[in-house]
């Protein structure tokens, strides 16, 4: 039976989750629209947007907007504050919940402030769903209570104090790359394909 909610069931749900660059928009940029696209799995198991995933999975790419970097870096950063305390907001637990409640498996790729996100969201919940992450950047600090594996650029020269040695480091790779990146696509898309595997969701 699907839960109740503004998400379709599905087995699984792949996703990409990070600070916003513009304040009020889910908009995903070309680059991780593309990023999400080339993972392995259903389209139908794809989410499209950033969070909140919540009403249609999917938003045209032409509501994405470029935003100035100095903006977009102020942005970020009250993100990354924000996410180091517990979300407060009832609408942004709710949309978390009924993420949780949608699928079995939940595998997110997280960049910039995005695993803090997650793990704020995390904190206090009842999982309903496995929740598998795959952390892009060096800004995941006090991240570390999500089954994750840790991804860095080689160039990526944002730093948070006690992050700890990145899983997987990527050469040539800037803060700014990841989503741009085959090399790191192509590690993305060998992640989703063993959890896939590892949990009975194995696509050929």
């Amino acid at each position: 039976m699907s839960p109740r909610g503004s998400l379709p069931w599905t087995p699984v749900k792949i996703g990409w989750i990070s600070g916003v660059s513009r304040p009020g928009t889910r908009a995903l940029s070309p680059e991780q629209r593309g990023f999400v696209a080339s993972l392995p799995g259903h389209a139908s198991w794809k989410l499209t947007t950033n969070f909140p995933y919540g009403g249609s999975v999917d938003q045209p790419a032409e509501a994405f907007k470029k935003t100035a970097l100095p903006f977009a870096s102020a942005v970020n950063l009250t993100h990354f504050l924000l996410a180091s305390q517990p979300f407060r907001r009832p609408s942004r637990r709710r949309a978390w919940h009924e993420l949780r409640s949608s699928c079995e498996l939940l595998l997110l790729v997280t960049n910039s402030c995005g695993a803090q996100i997650v793990q704020a969201l995390e904190r206090g919940n009842q999982p309903a769903s496995e929740l598998r992450v795959l952390s892009m950047g060096s800004v995941d600090w006090g991240a570390s209570r999500l089954k994750r594996r840790r991804l860095r650029g080689s160039l990526d020269r944002v730093g948070i104090p006690g992050r700890g040695p990145a899983d997987i480091t990527v050469s040539g790779v800037g803060h700014l790359d990841y989503a741009r990146s085959e090399k790191v696509r192509a590690i993305a898309r060998d992640w989703v394909a063993e959890e896939l595997e590892r949990a009975g969701h194995g696509v050929g």
